[in-house]
């Protein structure tokens, strides 16, 4: 009986330890583009959604140009940047999960 509860205790631990679940990693994979186009993310079924994480990484340029996209979590690597360009983009992660950081931005981020 005690190695089930020590067992179960573990798993949850590590369960803990490894963060937010989301429902698809998408990552920016074209040099510049737009945020609405799914061939601009990988895997190409983006763009990323309510439930969802968005990487801009380091070299590329992605454009919020539409309104009304919603994610749980944006993460702009140093070099990448995210340009709110007349569009809207928020960032709001389901819940139980509202103590994770929800936007990370080692590049840029800019409004226009």
């Amino acid at each position: 009986m005690k190695s089930h509860f020590v067992r179960a205790m573990w798993g949850a631990a590590v369960a803990m330890s490894w963060g937010t679940a989301y429902a698809t990693n998408f990552t920016f994979a074209v040099t510049s583009g737009d945020w609405n186009n799914a061939n601009n993310w990988t895997p190409p079924t983006g763009p990323p959604s309510q439930n969802d994480q968005a990487t801009i990484p380091s070299g590329k340029t992605c454009l919020v140009t539409q309104t009304g996209h919603q994610i749980a979590k944006l993460v702009v690597e140093e070099g990448g940047v995210v340009g709110m360009v007349g569009g809207t983009l928020e960032v709001l992660p389901p819940p139980p999960y509202l103590q994770n950081p929800l936007i990370i931005v080692h590049g840029t981020l800019y409004f226009k």
